[in-house]
């Protein structure tokens, strides 16, 4: 490559970044993250011609469109976008985050994932499952597509390479390998008491799913009843994905996730709520429904419409659709994200 196309290229990408600091009204400079998106520049345009001659010379080719600008256009207004982690072949990851007051006391923002595939002229992919099918087509390598599956599917957790603990030991935990035409992996998951979930991601369709039920003791879900019920603010969030984990399982753990869903007073722990209830499955739908479309809070509306299609219960669909032609950015956002996954 000439050397000024080089320095084009580094202008283009140096100004695509810049443009990402919050003018008024603007979006939030993303946070700095480590990922392959960068070799996807537009390098390669062409030179403007001269002053004296742009008359008559013939017109350069248009630069091509970089993935995080394109991204950067699809996202609502203010959202943060942050390039993925993870280095895929011919698949740039981003995360887009939408905007808020102060995070969760876990640290954990909201987000959803999207990818640019086949380079900066590809297709831009926002549907989850879709998104996991193409990075599963691209590599087979079982630790890339299970951190990949543990973000799409909002899993969070500490993916484990061997047992360390004896309860890893008895379970017999291993390092994430590629069996029978999917991938089974461990992961330690955060809360007030971490959890040891087993998990198996289909090749074929890119589905998520725990081999083995992922509940909290009784003992961990009592502490996270207290502790949601307690002054401590710092132990709000993490009780909230202790209480999701076991919500499909323990109906105590159920019934003060989506009471606390319902009625809590604190706008950020009915927000960490309806994230968590989408652990409940089909008994969270009808109340993240009313989340969606009575609380106050805008935060609270968009993440029930975001743990809807975590879901995937085709119930939703009449109210996300509506929810989809509203006026509120954010939330609109959220319900055509979930639309696209509802069964």
């Amino acid at each position: 490559m000439p050397a000024f196309a080089r320095f084009a290229a580094a202008l283009l990408l140096i100004a695509a970044c810049n443009s990402q600091q919050s003018p008024p009204g603007g979006r939030r400079q993303p946070d700095p993250a480590a990922a392959g998106s960068a070799a996807h520049t537009a390098a390669g345009s062409a030179a403007p011609a001269a002053a004296g001659s742009a008359a008559s010379a013939p017109r350069p080719p248009a630069p091509t469109e970089a993935p995080l600008a394109r991204v950067r256009r699809w996202a609502p207004a203010a959202h943060t976008i942050t390039p993925a982690e993870i280095v895929i072949p011919g698949l740039d990851l981003f995360v887009v985050s939408p905007p808020g007051a102060a995070l969760p006391a876990d640290g954990a923002r909201p987000y959803v994932i999207v990818g640019v595939t086949g380079g900066p002229d590809g297709k831009l992919v926002e549907d989850g499952a879709e998104l996991m099918r193409t990075a599963i087509a691209a590599t087979q390598d079982p630790r890339t597509l299970a951190r990949l599956a543990m973000i799409i599917h909002h899993r969070p957790g500490e993916l484990l390479e061997s047992a360390v603990t004896d309860e890893q030991r008895r379970a017999k935990v291993t390092a994430p390998a590629a069996t029978g035409g999917g991938i089974d992996f461990w992961i330690w998951t955060t809360g007030v008491h971490r959890m040891l979930v087993h998990l198996r991601l289909d090749l074929a369709t890119g589905a998520l799913a725990a081999v083995t039920p992922g509940g909290a003791p009784a003992d961990a879900v009592a502490k996270a009843i207290a502790a949601l019920a307690g002054t401590s603010v710092s132990l709000h969030a993490s009780a909230l994905k202790t209480l999701g984990a076991a919500c499909a399982s323990d109906p105590k753990a159920q019934k003060a996730l989506l009471g606390a869903l319902a009625g809590n007073a604190r706008d950020d722990v009915r927000a960490g709520a309806a994230d968590a209830a989408a652990g409940c499955g089909a008994a969270a739908v009808d109340p993240l429904l009313r989340a969606m479309e009575q609380d106050k809070t805008p935060t609270v509306r968009w993440k029930a419409a975001t743990a809807l299609g975590a879901i995937g219960d085709a119930r939703a669909r009449p109210a996300l659709e509506k929810a989809a032609r509203g006026d509120n950015p954010e939330l609109q956002h959220a319900a055509k994200q979930a639309l696209g996954k509802l069964k």
